[in-house]
């Protein structure tokens, strides 16, 4: 399964459902029998500033890791990078964690199974570089 981008939005509606659980840095996901390993990241809709996109961000997400290398800071729904300025979301790459072995086989499920109802749609490669928007 790959890694999925999850705003931070989406996880507090799910919290508040009952949906989720959270321990950590795991977020638990029963109706689907699958847990994933959260990692803080930024999700960059579009480029705000007059200089545009220097640094190619549009479209992709990164993680908070990734950001401060680029000597970047969010601020609620911004990211600025030196003089360059993006909106986007805050939210989390997902990595799902091995199933633990209870009789159900999560490994039938297909590839591209989305975590859930109301997902952001976002899949995010295996370099945590580009996440396609949904269809």
């Amino acid at each position: 399964m790959p890694r999925i981008f999850v705003s931070q939005r989406r996880v507090q509606q799910w919290t508040e459902e009952g949906r989720v659980t959270i321990d950590g840095n795991q977020m638990n996901l029963p109706e689907l029998g699958r847990t994933f390993k959260l990692t803080e990241a930024f999700y960059v809709q579009r480029a705000v500033s007059e200089d545009g996109d220097q640094f190619k961000l549009a479209g992709r997400v990164k993680s908070r890791t990734q950001i401060a290398t680029l000597g970047g800071e969010v601020f609620l729904n911004s990211l600025i990078i030196g003089d360059t300025a993006y909106e986007g979301d805050p939210g989390f790459i997902g990595e799902p964690v091995a199933a633990a072995r209870s009789g159900r086989n999560s490994a039938s499920r297909s590839e591209g199974t989305s975590p859930g109802p109301g997902t952001t749609g976002r899949q995010v490669s295996p370099s945590a570089k580009t996440a396609p928007k949904s269809p």
